[in-house]
């Protein structure tokens, strides 16, 4: 009697823990369901399996902060310092949430602290590649390609000051300019080349230009192929022509 006593109460206890089990499992599934649900549906799954859609990624690093902001446009998030606009872009962010490194459609230029709005920029057309920023998120480089409604457009590669440009090489299809521009260091907002070098059209050429904008000395070759080394007073008049001089 013993016996089946101790058996009937094993059977019990196995039986309980089964049951036990099985309601766990069923409560595991019940909470996924409404999860499924109750959660915004940003993500979705292909019917290939090797396809993820999604409207944007936030990489955080092992304190939680946002580091790569992924999206089109890029993720809006509270550890970011700008928060004024987003592109089609992968940004990268420093961990105090600064702009350091953008890859994609252009933004806005944040120079010597102030954001000038793309809209203000980009007059000719959207510009995509890569942006360098320094510690405090200014524009300091960068290169990229703007198009035009038209077609064509211009390629530019650039080094800037923190205050604004500093060197540049442009390749502009309307005006069939290639070439290279150094500027003089210059208040915010003010540019101006201190020397242009390049090719326009057939016509290849060196500028040394005044911070009135007057060209002061200019080394070229017309399409024909006749050098011309010309200087000029503050006024941009032309004094001489130093190769006829010599002929």
């Amino acid at each position: 009697m013993v016996n089946d006593l101790e058996q009937w109460m094993h059977s019990a206890s196995r039986q309980i823990s089964t049951l036990r089990f099985i309601c766990i499992g069923q409560f595991i599934v019940i909470i996924a369901v409404t999860a499924s649900l109750w959660l915004p549906n940003s993500v979705q799954a292909n019917p290939r399996s090797d396809v993820l859609r999604v409207r944007g990624l936030v990489i955080e690093d092992a304190q939680g902060k946002p580091r790569i902001l992924l999206g089109a446009p890029f993720p809006s998030v509270a550890g970011r310092k700008r928060q004024e606009e987003g592109s089609a872009a992968m940004l990268f962010l420093s961990q105090d949430g600064t702009d350091r490194l953008l890859v994609g459609e252009g933004i806005g230029a944040q120079i010597a602290g102030k954001v000038y709005p793309r809209e203000k920029r980009a007059v000719i057309g959207s510009a995509y590649g890569v942006t360098i920023m320094d510690g405090d998120g200014n524009e300091r480089g960068g290169f990229g390609f703007t198009a035009l409604p038209s077609g064509g457009g211009r390629a530019v590669v650039s080094l800037d000051r923190p205050v604004g440009d500093a060197w540049g090489a442009v390749v502009d299809d309307k005006t069939g300019w290639a070439g290279m521009v150094f500027d003089y260091p210059m208040p915010i907002g003010e540019y101006q080349p201190g020397i242009e070098m390049g090719v326009m059209g057939e016509r290849p050429f060196l500028h040394f230009k005044d911070k009135s904008d007057n060209s002061r000395a200019e080394i070229s070759l017309a399409p024909t192929g006749a050098p011309s080394l010309t200087v000029s007073d503050e006024k941009g008049k032309q004094l001489a022509d130093l190769f006829r001089t010599v002929r």
